[in-house]
């Protein structure tokens, strides 16, 4: 379904600054396991007695709301959310003063 939206608004090929599968992926495992830190909901309960459509419309809120002019996302052994401008990881800082870097998605895996 999300790759149905994204292929309606021609978002739907990295190439053409779209999102890859593998950022869908990333960005739907990351939504589940916030759900699952913050005790939102278990994950065994989501095909019981939870509305799959409200999951939908919560996931696109997550992701629409989330500041990524500030934040990024580190997924190890779980998910950390951190902040770009004060984090200590030199693989970040060498790129702070470049005129794009407020505006990227950081993900590291």
């Amino acid at each position: 379904m999300i790759k149905k939206i994204l292929k309606i608004n021609n978002l739907n090929e990295a190439s053409k600054g779209g999102l890859s599968s593998y950022m869908i992926f990333n960005l739907v495992y990351i939504y589940f396991q916030d759900l699952k830190i913050s005790n939102k909901i278990l994950l065994e309960e989501i095909f019981g007695s939870v509305n799959l459509g409200l999951l939908f419309f919560r996931f696109f809120k997550f992701w629409g709301n989330f500041d990524y002019k500030n934040y990024g996302v580190r997924v190890n052994d779980e998910i950390q959310f951190f902040n770009k401008w004060t984090i200590d990881d030199y693989s970040i800082i060498k790129h702070r003063n470049k005129p794009f870097f407020r505006n990227w998605f950081l993900l590291f895996d």
